[in-house]
């Protein structure tokens, strides 16, 4: 078996992932985990399934389990309609209406159960683009802390 250390920012876990045993030596209090679009909507059986996803859960669960507060999820919102955005984006979610929030349904945007249980003291941002550095929203989140 394989050991790698991945050296974060309080307090030290181990866990395993495919053979990996990794160990997290926390130095410090400085530091944010950023968990970023563990929603419904990539993890079930959808148009947009992220396979991997199932995997790396119990992972996820194990630091944001320690970890809560200084977790923040990001969330992936789709736009209402296809409609409702223009330009490019708008031919996009005409070819995947049915990842519109209209036919999606909002539930699905929603973080997956088991993650979700931590909020609060955990965060959610919500955005509307694919990156969640774009609008600026997470910068003015991080620079608070």
């Amino acid at each position: 078996m394989r050991r790698r250390f991945c050296h974060l920012p309080a307090g030290t876990s181990t866990g395993s992932y495919d053979g990996v045993v990794m160990e997290f030596r926390m130095a410090d209090d400085n530091w944010i985990h950023l968990c970023i679009d563990m929603q419904r909507m990539f993890a079930e059986q959808m148009p947009w399934h992220v396979p991997w996803m199932q995997q790396v859960a119990p992972q996820i669960q194990e630091v944001v389990g320690r970890h809560a507060r200084r977790t923040i999820f990001t969330r992936f919102v789709p736009p209402r309609q296809a409609a409702d955005i223009s330009g490019t984006w708008r031919h996009y979610y005409e070819k995947w209406d049915g990842m519109t929030l209209d036919r999606l349904g909002p539930e699905m945007v929603d973080l997956v159960p088991s993650l979700k249980a931590n909020v609060p003291p955990a965060r959610i941002l919500d955005k509307m683009t694919y990156f969640p550095w774009t609008t600026g929203d997470l910068h003015l989140l991080l620079a608070g802390e």
